[in-house]
This record gives structure tokens, C-alpha cells and sequence, in this order.
């Protein structure tokens, strides 16, 4: 997957003619929720948008590393969930193994967030499903007639995500010699391409008892999880709710996120629009393609020595029509083509969390 390199309108048109057919189903898309508004969400109907999202995790793994390792098998849809299952590119129990540990250490050695929480979020932000809506579940085989060796169900809610693993007891040693060399990563999952758009933010325990002039027990106090995460959400609701954007908390456990909708022109500035929006502004014609955003928020705490570290990620999207409103897939991924502009986003929102929190 190409990354965006700089601002020339050519890379931006793919994006507008896909905008353009949105905007002209929209009408459709809200008249359709209106008729289904107040009946059970049947996922089944979207299996072919799911299809589609299976195909493009397969293309986050490749990109991020994890393709090395991991590959999609298939999907499963009913009417209240959707499931990926995953597997692995090796066929040695001790080497996948083997391959898992080295990838789990190495994600969870520079960042607040499990792997298996990682791959999850991935899902559900591809899927456009709420966590209670989605399972991912990797297995060594699924040949029948064979045994299972290795076996883990990823799920989630409100409160966090739920991971169910398993291995056998006993190491397999047999033909290990042959395989092992199969378990090293040819290079390095690429971290900070995979993670580009997430900012930390550093808060130590002499910033407050030096701004707020705090006792010991009260800056150990201030700094607990979930009162940070409830600094946090305080903040995001006054920056939004001023700005008629709805703030929707997806997970508020372990991990804080949440999502903003039906925000206009917050990532996306006019310095996004294409060539032709200029044109049009030229002759009096104020168009914004970029008509409404939607940004999902990670949020992952970690005490330290001298404070904690919130690491915040944001993954973006936009099109047009109120989110709520829009059919799934209705809106496209921000990243690659806007990667920058959500870069220096999310350099703004830490260090405007940092403010609010050390003020």
C-alpha cells in the first residue's frame, strides 16, 4: 500500500469522484434509514461490504508487517455479528508459535495497547461494526482432521476487549530444526509507518504540582486512569459539542474510545479541497466537498516513573450526509490520501490535552 507523499490535486481526484456518488445516493441512504430506523440491525445485509473490509485487512497486515506471519482465511456473518478468521503462514506449530510471541512482544514493547486489542480495533474500524458486533478468531488449522494447536478468539464491548487463547500444553518438537528459521520476521513490522497518526502525551508528576501546585497524594490522585479519561472525555465534549458534532463513547475500561460524527471542515480544511472545488470558488461558488468527517479516538494510559503517557491515536473519515444517516461503507478512509492532514491533527489534540490537563 503506497503511502501519501505530498499534496499534487491528481492524488486527491480518486477520492472526490467516489465523494461525488455519495453524495448523490445520500438522499436515498436517508430515506432507507428512515424506512429500517426502528427494526433490528440485520448484519447479513451487509456481507458484501464485509467482503470487501476482509480483503482490505488483509492489505493492513501486509502493509504493517503482520502479513509476514498472518493472513485472512475467511468470514462468517449472522445477524448480530460478523467474524474474521485469521491463520497463519506457517504450518509448524512451534515456529507460528513461536512467530505469535516475537509479534505480541515487539507491538506490546512500544505501545500502551495489546496486540490482540490492536487487531480487534483494526476489525471493528474496517467494519464499521460497535465491538459487541464483531469477533476475530486466528487458528493454526481448520482442516478438520487435523488438530488444533493453536487457537484464540479476540471479542470486545463497552468495557474492553475479551481474549480467549489457547495452546498445547506440551511443545512440539518434532521437525522443529527444519522450521524454526520460518519464525523470524524477514524485516521489522514497519511501527512507525503502521502508526503514524498516533501522538503521546507526557504528563509528569512535577508539570501539576508545579501548575496546579498539587500535594503528592492529589497528583497521584489527578493522574489515576480514570480520572485522566475523564479529563479527556471533559475536554473532547466542550471542543465538539460547540461545534454540533455528537460524541459517542465506543469503549471507557482499560483502554478510552470514542468516536466524534458530523463534524465539517475539523481535518479537512479548504486546503484539502481538490482543483476543481478552487475553481469553482474562483467563479463564487463556496464548495466544500468534504462535507461532514467522522474521527475515532484510541486512547491508551501508562503509568511511569515520573507521570503517566496517554498515547492517542485518531483514524479518520469523510463523505457527505449525517454519519448516522449514511448506509455502511458510505464514507471513505481518510488515510492515505489525507495522512498528513491527519498527522497534524493529531499533533493539535495532544497538545491540547496536555494543556487541559496541566493547566
Amino acid at each position: 500500500m503506497d503511502r501519501f507523499q505530498g499534496e499534487s490535486p491528481e492524488i486527491h481526484m480518486k477520492p472526490i469522484f467516489k465523494l461525488f456518488i455519495i453524495s448523490c445516493l445520500s438522499v436515498y441512504c436517508q430515506i432507507t434509514y428512515a424506512q429500517v430506523g426502528f427494526q433490528a440491525e440485520d448484519l447479513r445485509a451487509d456481507e458484501p461490504f464485509f467482503q470487501q473490509q476482509l480483503q482490505q485487512y488483509q492489505k493492513w497486515l501486509d502493509f504493517s508487517g503482520f502479513g509476514q506471519i498472518l493472513k485472512t482465511q475467511t468470514l462468517d456473518v449472522d445477524s448480530q455479528k460478523v467474524y474474521f478468521y485469521l491463520t497463519f503462514r506457517l504450518s509448524h506449530p512451534d515456529s507460528l508459535i513461536k512467530a505469535w510471541q516475537q509479534l505480541k512482544n515487539d507491538f506490546e514493547a512500544e505501545n500502551n495497547l495489546t496486540f490482540e486489542e490492536h487487531l480487534f480495533y483494526r476489525m471493528t474500524h474496517l467494519t464499521e461494526t460497535q465491538a459487541n458486533q464483531a469477533v476475530l478468531e486466528i487458528y493454526d488449522t481448520y482442516a478438520l482432521d487435523q488438530k488444533t494447536h493453536f487457537s484464540l478468539s479476540i471479542s470486545g464491548n463497552t468495557q474492553g476487549v475479551k481474549t480467549e487463547f489457547y495452546t498445547l500444553p506440551q511443545p512440539i518438537t518434532r521437525g522443529l530444526e527444519e522450521s524454526t528459521n520460518q519464525a523470524q520476521l524477514n524485516s521489522p513490522p514497519s511501527w512507525s509507518l503502521l502508526r503514524s497518526v498516533v501522538r503521546p502525551v507526557e504528563v509528569a508528576h512535577a508539570d501539576l504540582s508545579k501548575c496546579k501546585r498539587l500535594s503528592t497524594t492529589q497528583v497521584r490522585d489527578f493522574l489515576s486512569k480514570r480520572n485522566v479519561y475523564k479529563q479527556v472525555l471533559d475536554y473532547a465534549e466542550a471542543k465538539y459539542k460547540v461545534k454540533g458534532a455528537k460524541l459517542l463513547i465506543v469503549e471507557n475500561g482499560k483502554n478510552l474510545r470514542f468516536e466524534v460524527i458530523n463534524l465539517r471542515r475539523e481535518v479537512l480544511t479548504d486546503k484539502a479541497n481538490p482543483i476543481l472545488a478552487r475553481v469553482l470558488k474562483y467563479f463564487g461558488y463556496d464548495v466544500n466537498w468534504v462535507r461532514r468527517e467522522l474521527l475515532i479516538f484510541t486512547i491508551g494510559f501508562r503509568e511511569t516513573p515520573a507521570g503517566i503517557v496517554l498515547q492517542c491515536e485518531i483514524q479518520g473519515k469523510y463523505g457527505s450526509g449525517f454519519y448516522e444517516n449514511v448506509k455502511r461503507g458510505g464514507y471513505i478512509e481518510m488515510e492515505p490520501e489525507f495522512t498528513n492532514y491527519l498527522e497534524h491533527y493529531a499533533d493539535d489534540f495532544a497538545q491540547e490535552v496536555y494543556v487541559h490537563l496541566t493547566r
